[in-house]
């Protein structure tokens, strides 16, 4: 092979190099210029703005007038601060506070019959009542089906549940 004939082969493999370079970055690189439109949604974490733990006598009184729908008596309230400072265990007092409101007489709940003509609604003022706020879909979705799935369940169960969360705690 010559030099003359060596070169055109070299010149050769090299156009055609450039033009498979040239035909890729024309055919492969195409800017899209489809226009999507989304619409906005407004997604809230449930905790996002409760970041304040409540203090004893906050959880006591905010517990009783989201249970009975008026302000706790100052006697019944100086009684349930003095079981708090009584007893170290914070959580336990909670929990035996919840309880002993849970179970009094005077406390009017819905029954079951009110909760089945309309899950939805019991769900929404559920989370309005102890949370101040109104159910995130999947929250919404969890809680009617296990309503609807546990006929048993009543209106106690599902407050003290609510009342025993950890976003209770906060406001």
């Amino acid at each position: 092979m010559n030099f003359w004939e060596y070169n055109k082969t070299i010149a050769l493999k090299v156009s055609t190099l450039l033009l498979c370079v040239l035909l890729m970055t024309t055919s492969s690189c195409k800017k899209d210029l489809s226009i999507y439109e989304i619409n906005e949604v407004h997604v809230s974490n449930s905790n996002i703005d409760k970041n304040g733990l409540k203090k004893d006598i906050e959880f006591v009184s905010q517990a009783y007038s989201d249970l009975f729908e008026k302000p706790i008596s100052g006697g019944a309230l100086e009684e349930a601060i003095i079981a708090f400072n009584a007893i170290g265990d914070r959580d336990l007092v909670r929990d035996m506070m919840i309880r002993d409101l849970l179970n009094k007489s005077t406390l009017s709940l819905p029954d079951r019959t009110t909760i089945n003509a309309d899950v939805d609604l019991f769900v929404n003022k559920t989370y309005k009542k102890f949370y101040k706020r109104l159910p995130a879909p999947f929250e919404l979705f969890s809680l009617r089906n296990m309503i609807i799935q546990n006929q048993d369940m009543q209106a106690k169960e599902i407050y003290y549940a609510f009342m025993t969360a950890n976003e209770y705690n906060y406001f």
